[in-house]
């Protein structure tokens, strides 16, 4: 063998390497982005569960819920209200 020959050789398999790499990386960042997407998931999960239970909990909480998913506008006047009185009453105990 020639120093010519051990040198495309050489070259060959530093190209190979490289993809084989490449390949790798990719795997990984396969990987790691479904890894991500699980944890989120996880975490939107837990959060749902914790909304749940709070509304569990609270019977108000619940009605509000009830109110603005059948009729909007509606949890935009009883919010309103609620601002107003809780205004009134600090004012109120404020004096």
């Amino acid at each position: 063998m020639t120093l010519d020959t051990l040198a495309k050789i050489g070259e060959f398999v530093g190209g190979a390497v490289v993809v084989v790499s490449l390949l790798y990386l990719a795997l990984q960042a396969r990987q790691s982005a479904q890894a991500q997407r699980s944890e989120n998931f996880g975490r939107t999960v837990d959060r749902v569960a914790t909304i749940l239970a709070r509304l569990e909990d609270s019977a108000e909480l619940t009605e509000l819920v009830a109110i603005g998913s059948a009729d909007p506008s509606a949890f935009i006047y009883l919010t309103t209200c609620r601002q107003v009185y809780k205004r009134r009453s600090f004012r109120r105990y404020a004096r």
